[in-house]
């Protein structure tokens, strides 16, 4: 007498159910016109102006199609994206203290070469081989994630926004005899103030996300990430040429080198005071961050 042994005894199967999407062609078209428009916007903005025709359409295009793009997710069954990621305000939050704490990092990243060459008289290796430890501190911040485990993100940001902002101030003072050991000490300052606010501050925002908005935060988050970078890059030239210019049209001899250093100076003197505007903004909404949990508003 054989004994039939049920093969479900002998192999556990895990059955996972295939769910198809449909892609929303008209929604990437969207997208893509949309930050393609204010990346080209801002990117351009740099050489022309803000005031600049191109420039003006290029943003208005994007806005607009960022727009329709929005309320399209809104209303079709199968979003590429979906925006109910933004009914959680620890996230609203996190995008914001992203776009803005980029920005301000881009705008370090691109300015203080320019003033090290430029206005201090280094040349461009001696520049970059003295920056190389700002770049660097990101590696030993690997600590900020125990810090955060402990203490949450309240600590970590508020802490990294009063750094930030008192290493733009700095910035925002610089001339002709500032010490080039005193830039790099307050770009160390600034990298780790980054450091203590991005990434807890995004930890923060994706915890309370039910887990299946998990990719959708991560992809708002890296939008913005991705276009503070063109916005912060942009403004910090946009200033700089913008107030260069002022400076030297107002004097006889602006063919002079230390005239031209004033106005280098003068350029990333204005750019610093917008980005210490902008920590202090960040600064007043860091007081706002709580630690989340997934799902609690």
């Amino acid at each position: 007498m054989s004994i039939k042994t049920p093969i479900s005894t002998i192999f556990k199967t895990v059955i996972t159910i295939v769910s198809k999407y449909k892609i929303d062609v008209l929604s990437i078209i969207l997208s893509a016109i949309g930050f393609g428009g204010i990346v080209f916007g801002f990117s351009y903005a740099g050489d022309e102006g803000c005031s600049s025709p191109i420039v003006l359409a290029s943003l208005g295009i994007g806005v607009l199609a960022l727009v329709i793009y929005i309320l399209r997710q809104l209303t079709i069954e199968d979003p590429v994206i979906h925006l109910k990621v933004f009914k959680h305000p620890m996230f609203i939050l996190a995008v914001v203290i992203t776009l803005f704490g980029n920005i301000i990092g881009f705008s370090a990243h691109i300015l203080l070469p320019l003033f090290m060459q430029g206005g201090l008289g280094l040349s461009a290796s001696a520049a970059g081989l003295l920056l190389l430890p700002g770049g660097m501190i990101n590696e030993i911040m690997s600590m900020v994630r125990r810090i955060f485990d402990k203490y949450g993100p309240g600590v970590l940001v508020i802490g990294g926004f009063v750094i930030s902002t008192i290493a733009c101030i700095f910035f925002a003072n610089v001339s002709l005899m500032t010490d080039a050991y005193l830039t790099i000490f307050f770009f160390m300052l600034l990298m780790v103030s980054l450091s203590m606010v991005l990434v807890p501050s995004q930890t923060n925002g994706l915890n309370q996300l039910e887990p299946d908005l998990y990719p959708d935060g991560t992809a708002v988050i890296n939008s913005m990430i991705q276009t503070s970078g063109v916005i912060g890059t942009a403004l910090a030239i946009s200033i700089l040429n913008i107030s260069q210019h002022a400076f030297l049209s107002d004097i006889s001899d602006s063919y002079n080198a230390v005239n031209k250093a004033e106005a280098l100076i003068t350029g990333v003197q204005n750019a610093f005071t917008f980005s210490s505007i902008i920590s202090i903004i960040d600064l007043v909404c860091s007081l706002f961050i709580k630690r989340a949990k997934a799902g609690i508003e």
